[in-house]
């Protein structure tokens, strides 16, 4: 799990901008993942998730809402 918290709405949006929908290309950087990764935009938070763990999953969901990359 990693947690990025930016300045502004606008800042993370626009580096969420540059995620692939399936999560596997980053601007222009492609990443082969170890497992599944879940990407998550919740107002100046980007979060990302590899893995699938359908407990962690769950509480991902609840407190950021769904995914708006990678797996869903």
């Amino acid at each position: 799990m990693e947690v990025y918290a930016y300045p502004t709405n606008a800042q993370a949006a626009a580096d969420s901008a540059l995620v692939s929908s399936d999560g596997t290309t980053i601007g222009m950087t492609s990443i082969m993942w170890v497992a599944t990764p879940h990407l998550y935009l919740s107002a100046d938070i980007l979060a990302l998730y590899v893995g699938d763990d359908q407990a962690a999953l769950e509480i991902l969901v609840n407190v950021l809402g769904e995914p708006f990359a990678g797996g869903r």
